[in-house]
């Protein structure tokens, strides 16, 4: 198994990041009385952020040889990044700070807990040369 071999879980990670982030960030925003475009785009930007880097993260696993536990991987992710960006949320919006972080960190959590177990189960791409030795 080599780098390319496994680098296409970042790709998938920020396609379906962005997807079910930004469900997750419309939700957020139907309970909160936000506008529903705000909360699709942060939700859909914290997706990707959270699919790309919980994704990145089970590559350097598999490159090392190492057991993947895809729901620690996107909980450790989702949680700071969903914090961050429920924080900015609420900053940008003039709005409660409190409730953003426990908005943002329930999102992440959310989005983190299902995108890792589904980027852990995805095996790796058979169709990649493996590199050759001269």
């Amino acid at each position: 198994m080599n780098q390319q071999s496994t680098q296409h879980l970042a790709g998938a990670g920020i396609g379906l990041g962005a997807g079910f982030g930004g469900f997750v960030g419309t939700l957020v925003a139907l309970l909160t009385d936000v506008e529903v475009s705000i909360g699709l785009t942060y939700g859909a930007g914290t997706g990707v952020l959270i699919g790309l880097l919980t994704g990145s993260f089970i590559v350097r696993d598999r490159l090392r040889g190492e057991q993947t536990n895809g729901v620690v991987s996107g909980v450790q992710v989702g949680i700071p990044v969903g914090a961050s960006v429920g924080l900015l949320t609420a900053w940008s919006l003039d709005a409660n700070l409190a409730a953003g972080l426990v908005f943002g960190v329930v999102a992440g959590f959310v989005i983190g807990f299902v995108l890792g177990p589904i980027l852990a189960r995805l095996p790796a791409r058979e169709d990649v040369e493996q590199p050759t030795t001269q």
